[in-house]
């Protein structure tokens, strides 16, 4: 579901500063602080280990 507000989209915490940010995010919408290489999971949000080729919560493929 393209374009949903950032309310109801999964959401992540930033390490740095602890904010709520939309998982996926490059940065911290807050403090600016790069959000480490981790993957996230395009349909649930899950964060990933960096070599996962599909979600581990709702089995989604991972591209790349």
């Amino acid at each position: 579901m393209p374009h949903q507000p950032i309310e109801s989209q999964n959401l992540t915490n930033c390490s740095k500063c602890n904010s709520r940010i939309p998982a996926g995010s490059k940065f911290c919408l807050q403090c600016g602080e790069k959000v480490a290489d981790a993957l996230f999971c395009t349909n649930c949000g899950e964060k990933l280990p960096s070599n996962a080729k599909f979600c581990l919560k709702c089995g989604t493929k991972m591209n790349g």
